[in-house]
């Protein structure tokens, strides 16, 4: 699973975030992923959210929800 990606004129592949995950962990992930970007209250993209406030403390978090 990749996240922090971009399209459009400027394009960027997303960052490795988990691998080897089942369909539900994905939606799992996803859920928790769009639940703290919602909380967050940031009005960028993903990518620029993430860049803001870099990979690892996303990935902490995340993960930290389980």
């Amino acid at each position: 699973m990749y996240v922090g990606g971009t399209c459009g004129l400027q394009t960027r592949k997303g960052i490795l975030f988990a691998k080897h995950l089942s369909d539900d962990q994905v939606i799992d992930y996803m859920n928790k992923i769009l639940d703290y970007y919602k909380e967050a209250g940031i009005e960028k993209r993903m990518g620029a959210f993430i860049d803001k406030i870099g990979f690892e403390k996303f990935s902490h978090d995340i993960l930290r929800k389980e």
